[in-house]
């Protein structure tokens, strides 16, 4: 989803992290012996970094994503909820521009599932989940079919128009 490497947190960040995020964590809680934090700066919230926390000993994983803001303790756990990330919008002062708003499209339909399942936009190939494997020729006309994200235009009022 972001152009940057995640970097991986060592057990004492992990550890102090895991101790407060557990008390926000509905169900599960994450052991922090196990458990391993993929930390990135995401270019739209500054300030902010996103934290995809992964306890893969139990079955199936326990898995959360999180915004953690100023590595201090307040964290904003993705619920799969459109109203999660209009309200992280609000507190991070979101800061779209012709750089990061790809990124920005890519997060909130990763994130975000309606009543029918997730958006899922597709750029090339390798983004299709193919139940079998499909000829080379299907691959190639596809592959021919779909286009990156392209900015349209940006308005005078702020709004990014994209094609998808």
């Amino acid at each position: 989803m972001f152009d940057e490497a995640y970097t991986k947190l060592e057990l004492d960040e992990i550890a102090v992290i895991i101790d407060e995020l557990n008390q926000h964590v509905d169900g599960s809680i994450f052991d922090a012996l196990e458990t391993t934090i993929l930390a990135i700066e995401v270019p739209f919230y500054k300030g902010y970094r996103f934290l995809n926390v992964a306890d893969h000993a139990t079955n199936p994983p326990l898995e959360r994503f999180v915004f953690q803001k100023d590595n201090s303790f307040e964290f904003t756990i993705m619920d799969w909820n459109y109203k999660t990330i209009y309200d992280l919008n609000t507190a991070a002062s979101v800061s779209l521009d012709e750089k990061n708003i790809f990124d920005y499209v890519r997060f909130y339909f990763e994130y975000v599932k309606g009543r029918h399942g997730r958006f899922i936009i597709c750029e090339t190939v390798d983004h299709i989940k193919w139940k079998d494997e499909p000829p080379l020729s299907v691959r190639k006309a596809m592959a021919e079919t779909l286009k990156p994200l392209q900015l349209i235009e940006k308005r005078d009022d702020g709004t990014f128009v994209l094609k998808a």
